[in-house]
């Protein structure tokens, strides 16, 4: 899950702080497990947000949008928030890889900030 994999980024970060030279010692396993650490959350975000924008075109196609009154409707989400901004601010564009890293940059900092605020209470 997210929060499995961002916790040992997390605490090499914490680590990072104390002692700096960590983020140079290329030599050693736990600079590698950190790297291939954030690229393991990368992907997994950026895998969510895809999902879901596809889960979105899927459901615009097949006439189960999420403006219609129906039912059986999913609920919607903050990543759904923000694809139905997007969607309205640039209609009939598709998702990028920039925008995808975009997105999945400022969802892990709305994750991480709001878990290190509410975990210190």
């Amino acid at each position: 899950t997210f929060a499995t994999m961002y916790l040992p980024i997390v605490e090499e970060g914490n680590k990072r702080v104390w002692s700096p030279e960590r983020s140079f010692m290329f030599f050693m396993p736990f600079f590698w497990r950190h790297i291939f650490g954030i690229k393991r959350l990368n992907r997994y975000v950026s895998k969510l947000i895809v999902d879901r924008w596809n889960l979105r075109k899927m459901e615009r196609n097949s006439g189960r949008d999420h403006s219609s009154r129906n039912e059986t409707r999913r609920k919607e989400d903050v990543l759904d928030m923000v694809l139905g901004h997007f969607e309205n601010e640039n209609p009939g564009k598709e998702l990028d890889s920039n925008w995808i890293r975009q997105l999945r940059d400022e969802f892990k900092t709305f994750m991480l900030a709001g878990h290190e605020t509410s975990a210190a209470m």
